[in-house]
């Protein structure tokens, strides 16, 4: 199985991470391409002296980049619907209804973000033979399904409340707010370590792409959200994995579905 891992920016304007993995024996995987930008995964040429740039989401220009593979589920963190969307769904109310108290409520969409750029991607996605996936109209064939790394790490690392993680909230998380620039950007590194960690139990040569980052090190903000965005992207592709293995659970219905892990499927196959 080969499944696509997407941490889709909501515009054109910044960097999105992309993951291809597939499966191996004894429900591990091996990551086949990532990167922190659409440009750099399909030219595979990562240059982490180079800050990534943004661009439009093109799901044929990928799939041509890796033509001697069969891609079985695209995995996309970004609203998605058969319609464009202009306000909450469905799916935004019953994740924030039951991660809310986890941290994880959902920012809500609208028809400017991700708007258009949203349905393109469906549009295309269909036109290339692949169907969007809702409770009620679950497609296990060349699937499109729409996920939410924060709840899927709750789930995959049995958390109670979000894991803390995200760059652009180093300063503002209130367990650390009190503390020294340095200390939070040494906590910052140790935090995306502890995901690597974590991937490296299903996606076993992770550590290719992502290398532990060295704690003794100063690294700029984007050279750490590189690292976020791949890790995002990995969850999304391992969260793809479990759906197409049916152990997820869908949120919403048919205007917009987020598939989250079923960690009790998960870790009772896992530990068989």
């Amino acid at each position: 199985m080969v499944v696509l891992g997407i941490d889709a920016a909501w515009t054109e304007n910044h960097p999105s991470g992309v993951c291809l993995i597939r499966t191996i024996e004894d429900n591990s995987c091996e990551v086949i391409r990532a990167s922190s930008s659409y440009s750099s995964f399909i030219s595979n040429c990562n240059n982490v002296e180079v800050k990534p740039v943004g661009s439009k989401l093109v799901i044929g220009e990928i799939i041509g980049a890796l033509k001697s593979f069969e891609f079985d589920c695209i995995a996309i963190d970004m609203p998605l619907s058969n319609e464009l969307i202009t306000g909450r769904r469905s799916s935004e109310g019953k994740i924030s209804k039951y991660y809310g108290a986890k941290g994880a409520a959902t920012h809500s969409p609208n028809s400017i973000r991700p708007g258009k750029l949203a349905l393109d991607i469906v549009i295309e996605a269909r036109e290339l033979g692949y169907t969007l996936s809702l409770v009620g109209e679950e497609s296990y064939g060349k699937s499109l399904i729409e996920v939410y790394p924060h709840a899927s790490i709750i789930e995959y690392l049995d958390l109670d409340y979000r894991y803390m993680y995200k760059v652009s909230k180093k300063n503002k998380y209130n367990e650390w707010k009190d503390l020294k620039p340095e200390v939070r950007d040494d906590l910052l590194k140790t935090q995306l370590n502890k995901l690597i960690i974590y991937l490296k139990t299903r996606l076993i040569n992770i550590d290719e792409f992502l290398p532990l980052l060295d704690l003794n090190k100063k690294y700029t903000g984007w050279q750490l959200k590189e690292y976020e965005d791949i890790i995002d992207s990995s969850f999304c592709a391992l969260t793809g994995v479990d759906y197409m293995n049916r152990r997820t659970i869908g949120y919403g219905g048919l205007d917009g579905t987020i598939w989250v892990p079923d960690k009790r499927k998960i870790f009772d196959e896992i530990s068989e």
